[in-house]
């Protein structure tokens, strides 16, 4: 996809079938043409948030969902989740 928006581009085309969008990409180009989408975006009803981040940001999120997946009693004794990264390759994030 180099750094082009594309899924983003397929989200807001989409319209109502999409209504949020999520992406982890760090490039500034990437960042900048998605950003230049925001009023189509906001036209079609898709919510994006972009540079989202994948350490930390999306690994917080999914660190969230697992610890609500766990029985009740245990979501209340999730007091603390510790990552370790290694991000060397990554598409300029590391």
């Amino acid at each position: 996809l180099e750094e082009e928006p594309t899924p983003l581009r397929a989200a807001i085309s989409a319209m109502s079938s999409c209504k949020a969008y999520v992406d982890v990409s760090d490039p500034l180009d990437f960042i900048d043409k998605s950003l230049a989408m925001s009023d189509d975006a906001v036209a079609s009803g898709t919510s994006a948030l972009v540079a989202a981040g994948a350490f930390p940001g999306m690994s917080n999120v999914l660190a969230m969902e697992a610890a609500k997946s766990l029985p009740p009693s245990s979501v209340n004794k999730v007091r603390d989740v510790r990552f370790n990264y290694f991000t060397a390759g990554l598409g300029g994030s590391g």
